[in-house]
């Protein structure tokens, strides 16, 4: 289940949910980003701000994630991977960075927007999201997002473990004391 939210500053997505979320920004009605964003929290469902640095006009009507006071405002992940890598994604990569030294802890997340098949050069691959969920169910998956127990690629696999001197276990997304 879920929804993108598809605003002429910016798109998120609803993940987990079958909730419609009123998007339409009227200050009048007090209706903001934030109280948008909050929104989708407090519903439970999983709030990504999608391809934050996507070209707009003409290409996409509102791509690229322009809400100053919402970067990243209450976002549990950002999509960072948006179709087949280009130099969009690699700024949208550099802004996840950016958000992650500023001290908010983010999971990163892919997608495509293509709608139908996927085209057959085999120079290029879109991402793709590997989630380390306890099963194959909806919300198996979102919780392991939640908890960070995920990455994206376009083939390689990443296995990634640790474990202290005292024998307490982590994978990624996991946090160790010191």
């Amino acid at each position: 289940g879920g929804m993108e939210l598809s605003t002429f500053n910016g798109h998120m997505l609803a993940l987990g949910g079958y909730h419609w979320y009123e998007w339409r920004l009227d200050i009048e009605e007090g209706m903001n980003i934030t109280r948008i964003m909050q929104n989708v929290i407090d519903r439970g469902d999983l709030l990504i701000i999608a391809h934050p640095m996507s070209p707009d006009e003409p290409f996409c009507s509102g791509c690229m994630w322009t809400f100053e006071e919402a970067r990243p405002g209450v976002a549990l992940g950002v999509e960072v991977w948006n179709g087949f890598w280009n130099m969009f994604n690699q700024e949208g990569l550099q802004q996840y960075y950016a958000w992650l030294n500023q001290g908010h802890r983010l999971i990163c997340t892919s997608g495509t927007d293509i709608h139908g098949p996927l085209p057959l050069d085999t120079n290029h691959r879109a991402g793709f999201n590997i989630v380390y969920a306890e099963e194959l169910r909806e919300k198996a998956i979102l919780d392991a997002l939640r908890l960070g127990h995920s990455y994206i690629s376009a083939g390689p696999e990443l296995l990634m473990t640790a474990e202290t001197t005292s024998g307490k276990t982590a994978m990624i997304g996991d946090v160790l004391p010191d």
